[in-house]
């Protein structure tokens, strides 16, 4: 009977094992309906949430998991899908703490990631908050056993195409578009693998390819990819600028980079970014409360380094070209405008520490005022030529040139003149030395051209470019503090430079206006030379050297040396100017003394030394045929009392037998004096040495220098009366020296003419027993008395030699009889 029963318990486990099989079938074919069904009342279950899952295929067999047509909605906007998902996960490994997910497939879709502020970030409508302050598991620290036993994984083969993520803050709108992204597996326990890697994106409407490959488990590798961006836009980010405070932010970013990511040196806390190639910026415009950039177009061509380490350390090598830079500073109301800029070098940062070696050339700068619409400085072409630094302890250019520099625009049109212009400017061997010593071996100035005006009111038209002087009582405290020469003490910035040279067709032009008409002085063939500058000595003397040809065809030439960096300045210079057209600068004359220079040439010799702030200005100075007119009678006698006779006849006495006038000018003066003026004491010391001059050959005719006592009728001179004896034509002798002064000063002056007038006098008529009652007799031996006193005065002093008869001249006689003395009355003219 027992055996009977085997059978039928073997056929009920059988069938029980057939209905379990059916039943796990079943429940399998059922489970991915289930979980579609379940996922789908999950999602729409959630606040302000709804979703619908199109198919799901599940096989667990195979550990692959498949959605189809999968939609989530928060508050009605779609914030994902995707036309396919798929995930397949190889069971078998997870036995031995290993995660490998053979694939990860989305295709077709779309991943809303919102965040407001202090917020946590939305994905897909899921917050990631979760009220916990511990730490990721992932990031806690974990003792030498467990990470023997950690998890490890294999990525598998992950794929994405025409996939949307769209990335929202109140900073940031991103907008990425994943065309086809494809990443080889990441295995961790194979850290010698490298996982290659490849993605064609669209962020933010601009193009970005990335090629490469990932070895995050390596020792030292972590990322080596090219990085290829395509009209990206930055008006895209606008918010978040706005956020950092730039405005109106736009342009497009182009690159074509090979980055790659390691660690640097092996150690783990430091990572080393190493970036090739190139960078282009378009259209780049931007505003802060400081400055606003109109336009910028920029290219970087090179290698950077970047590590990231306690110290940090950045290293770069290649070429930066900026275009069409139109840039307002507005704090400093300047507008910069830089057409192209082209810098060649290297350089590295090392914590705070900058050394650097470079090249760099731009083309048609200009920096223009941004109230008065004209240029403050503009240059054609600027070249630095090997440039180093050396943090801030040594700055080294070998040479700087800067070619068609102008300076200070007088109008705003386009065409105006500058008040300075230099055709080529250079600068040799040029160090800095702790931002506080500057050394340069030689600046070279070719083609200076400087062009100023001096407006009715007196000042220079190029200071409203700099602010205004020091008022008058601060001027008067630093009086006592000129007195003395001093040196400065404390941090002062020191400059030596070896050699200033100005040359080329150099030119100064001043146009007084002051004067009517305008007074044009121009020095031409300008040439100045200044060696050994240096403020840290300032009791060392420059030697000085200029020449320049004044006008058309006189010259100037100043030679000597000055102490530009003593307080008050020290200098000792003679100079010399040669046949100066006087007539150019009559205006001055007609202004200060009442006359016309009408012709003249004036040869200037001058020594000028300034020490402890006192001037001593020497001058000899010599005039050829000097001709002066009086502008109105009022002018010519003004002129005449303060030199002490009228002026043509001084200038008469002044000019010897050639024509010429010599004579000695000295200017002293006090120049730490406030508001000293130059002009009164150099007239006051003209003044002064005419007189004195003009009396030296009218001393010794007893002439007293008043001015009373010296004017005579118009334009004569009256001399003290030549006595003759009674009743004759004979000279006395007490006359008779007298006389031979007076032939000598015709002899030496040919241009001066002498009027000679007989006279019968009181004591001739008393002689001759004459009465008043006799008086045609009276009037008729008078008469020839007269004319014969005259004409002996004319033959001795013609017996003189060396007179002209022309210069003596003989008066008609008077029949009057005079009081005093019998004589010859004289007059000068």
């Amino acid at each position: 009977m027992q055996p009977a029963k085997v059978p039928c318990r073997a056929r009920r486990w059988l069938r029980l094992s057939l209905w379990l099989s059916a039943l796990l079938v079943a429940l399998l074919c059922a489970l991915p309906f289930g979980l579609r069904l379940g996922a789908e009342y999950w999602l729409n279950d959630q606040p302000d949430m709804s979703a619908q899952l199109g198919d799901v295929d599940l096989n667990l067999f195979s550990g692959s998991l498949q959605l189809e047509d999968v939609e989530i909605y928060h508050l009605q906007q779609r914030v994902f899908a995707a036309k396919k998902m798929k995930v397949a996960i190889n069971w078998w490994p997870l036995l031995r703490r290993r995660l490998y997910v053979e694939q990860l497939i989305v295709d077709d879709g779309v991943l809303y990631l919102t965040q407001q502020q202090d917020t946590p970030l939305i994905i897909a409508g899921f917050s990631l908050a979760d009220g916990s302050t511990q730490e990721p598991a992932l990031l806690l620290e974990t003792s030498a056993a467990e990470q023997t036993s950690e998890w490890r994984f294999h990525s598998g083969h992950i794929s994405a195409q025409n996939f949307h993520v769209c990335y929202q803050t109140p900073a940031i709108n991103m907008d990425v578009v994943i065309n086809q992204l494809a990443v080889a597996p990441v295995v961790s326990w194979r850290s010698e693998l490298a996982s290659s890697f490849s993605a064609d994106l669209v962020v933010n409407g601009g193009a970005l390819k990335l090629e490469g490959a990932l070895s995050p488990f390596a020792a030292d590798t972590v990322v080596d990819t090219s990085i290829g961006l395509t009209g990206f836009k930055l008006d895209t980010l606008t918010k978040m600028f706005d956020l950092s405070g730039v405005s109106e932010t736009s342009g497009t970013i182009d690159c074509a980079l090979q980055l790659t990511v390691s660690n640097a040196n092996g150690a783990a806390r430091s990572m080393n970014f190493a970036i090739s190639g190139e960078v282009q910026a378009t259209d780049l415009r931007a505003g802060i409360p400081q400055a606003f950039l109109y336009r910028l177009n920029s290219h970087w061509a090179g290698d950077v380094t970047l590590v990231l380490a306690p110290i940090p350390e950045l290293t770069f090598d290649g070429d930066l070209v900026l275009a069409d830079v139109d840039l307002d500073l507005l704090a400093s109301g300047l507008k910069i405008e830089q057409p192209h800029l082209a810098w060649h070098g290297k350089g590295a940062v090392v914590g705070d520490r900058l050394t650097l070696s470079a090249d760099l050339s731009l083309t048609q700068s200009s920096i223009t005022d941004l109230a008065k619409q004209r240029q403050l400085f503009s240059l054609k072409q600027l070249d630095l030529s090997a440039l180093s630094i050396d943090g801030l302890a040594q700055i080294n250019i070998d040479s700087i040139v800067a070619q068609g520099v102008q300076a200070l625009q007088r109008g705003a049109e386009a065409d105006s003149s500058h008040s300075v212009a230099i055709e080529r400017t250079s600068l040799s061997s040029v160090t800095l030395a702790e931002m506080a010593q500057l050394h340069v071996t030689a600046l070279h100035l070719a083609g200076l051209k400087v062009d100023l005006k001096r407006t009715i009111n007196g000042a220079l038209d190029l200071q409203e470019w700099f602010p205004p002087a020091a008022d008058d009582d601060a001027s008067e405290q630093q009086v006592e503090s000129l007195k003395e020469p001093h040196i400065e003490t404390g941090a002062t910035f020191a400059v030596r430079v070896d050699e200033i040279k100005i040359e080329q067709n150099s030119q100064v032009r001043l146009v007084d206006s002051t004067m009517n008409p305008p007074v044009p002085v121009t020095l031409n063939d300008l040439v100045v030379q200044i060696d050994d500058l240096d403020s840290n000595s300032p009791q060392h003397p420059s030697s000085v050297a200029f020449s320049s040809a004044l006008g058309r065809y006189s010259s100037l030439t100043v030679n000597g040396h000055v102490k530009p960096f003593l307080r008050p300045l020290g200098l000792d210079l003679a100079g010399t100017l040669r046949e100066f057209n006087v007539a150019t600068i009559s205006p001055y004359s007609e202004k200060s003394i009442g006359y016309r220079l009408q012709q003249g040439q004036m040869n200037l010799d001058f020594t000028l030394p300034i020490e402890n702030g006192l001037m001593a200005f020497e001058s000899d100075i010599n005039f050829n045929q000097l001709r002066l007119e009086a502008l109105s009678v009022a002018d010519e006698m003004n002129a005449a009392q303060s030199i002490g006779l009228p002026v043509n006849l001084a200038l008469s006495l002044l000019r010897d037998r050639k024509g010429d006038i010599n004579f000695h000018l000295p200017v002293h003066g006090d120049i730490g004096v406030p508001n000293i003026h130059i002009g009164s004491i150099v007239r006051s010391a003209i003044t002064q040495t005419l007189h004195n001059t003009v009396m030296l050959p009218l001393a010794p005719l007893g002439i007293v220098a008043k001015a009373g006592n010296m004017l005579g009728i118009g334009n004569a001179l009256n001399f003290e009366r030549l006595v003759f004896e009674a009743g004759t034509a004979v000279v006395s002798k007490s006359s008779q020296d007298y006389l031979a002064n007076i032939a000598t000063l015709l002899s030496e002056r040919p241009q001066l003419s002498i009027s000679v007038c007989g006279l019968f006098s009181e004591a001739d008529q008393e002689l001759f027993m004459l009465t008043e009652s006799d008086v045609e007799l009276v009037a008729k031996m008078g008469r020839e008395l007269a004319g014969q006193r005259a004409v002996v005065v004319k033959e001795q002093l013609l017996r003189e030699g060396g007179i002209e008869t022309a210069q003596v001249l003989l008066c008609r006689p008077a029949a009057a009889v005079v009081t005093g003395a019998p004589g010859v009355d004289l007059v000068l003219q």
